[in-house]
């Protein structure tokens, strides 16, 4: 299963946003990325957790 996350793909949530540089694992709940903040070029993990609806 996966979110696609993919390399460049822009992540929002609320007033933040992230630019995915390398999708780093996935499991049964989700994806962890490895991003960039956009405007401070800050290298954080982002892990996007899918919801039952997601799953197919």
């Amino acid at each position: 299963m996966t979110s696609g996350l993919e390399k460049g793909l822009v992540i929002r949530n609320g007033s933040s946003a992230y630019t995915v540089e390398k999708v780093l694992g996935s499991g049964s709940f989700g994806e962890v990325a490895k991003c960039t903040k956009v405007g401070t070029n800050e290298i954080v993990a982002v892990k996007v957790i899918l919801v039952p609806s997601q799953c197919g």
